[in-house]
């Protein structure tokens, strides 16, 4: 919360409050999710801002979109051993994308979309997210190719989403080896070259 400037957040969504952690939520009148926006979680009941927990009260959902975070995301996150969903898109985060998310091997869904991140590539570390279903990427300031080793091992993805950076080079062929792939959005980048024959079997 502090580490993220939390008094300035749009909405506190009760953290601090002298509930449970797994209370800390608010509801909302509206969603603006895609189909695929968190894989595995129900969000018909309108949650803007929230912790999800599992039947021992462990934190397994972490989503804060659009709340005004600022600074760069806190180390002590990997505290939360049991997230499987971390949503932290359109907010105001520097720095560059951290590697010790990549200690978070439990997740499923990670979104970080549309933040003020320093120029970079994705970790390699990253590789370590051997369960990852859904990644969000668009609108980081992304930069270099598009680590096609990196995201070929991720064999369990189904939704990526990698545009609006400043991605350079040709298409990798490792992504088209994906049989999981339902979603695949790489646009508004600088690729060149022809789309991989692999990419339609």
């Amino acid at each position: 919360y502090f580490a993220t400037n939390g008094p300035d957040w749009t909405d506190s969504l009760r953290f601090l409050s002298s509930g449970h952690e797994c209370e800390w939520k608010e509801e909302a009148s509206y969603l603006d999710f895609s189909p695929a926006y968190y894989d595995g979680v129900n969000v018909t009941s309108f949650i803007i801002g929230a912790t999800f927990c599992d039947s021992s009260r462990q934190i397994t959902g972490l989503l804060l979109p659009q709340n005004n975070l600022q600074s760069s995301i806190p180390s002590t996150i990997v505290h939360l051993s049991a997230l499987t969903q971390l949503d932290l898109s359109s907010n105001k985060l520097t720095g560059t994308l951290p590697v010790f998310l990549s200690e978070l091997t439990g997740l499923r869904s990670l979104w970080l979309r549309d933040n003020l991140f320093d120029q970079g590539s994705i970790p390699s570390e990253y590789q370590r997210l051997s369960k990852l279903r859904s990644l969000a990427l668009d609108r980081c300031r992304l930069t270099g190719t598009i680590p096609g080793e990196l995201l070929g091992g991720m064999k369990s993805l189904a939704y990526l989403y990698l545009q609006n950076n400043r991605f350079e080079g040709s298409l990798p062929t490792e992504i088209g080896l994906l049989t999981n792939l339902e979603y695949l959005v790489l646009g508004f980048n600088s690729l060149e070259g022809a789309i991989p024959e692999v990419y339609f079997e």
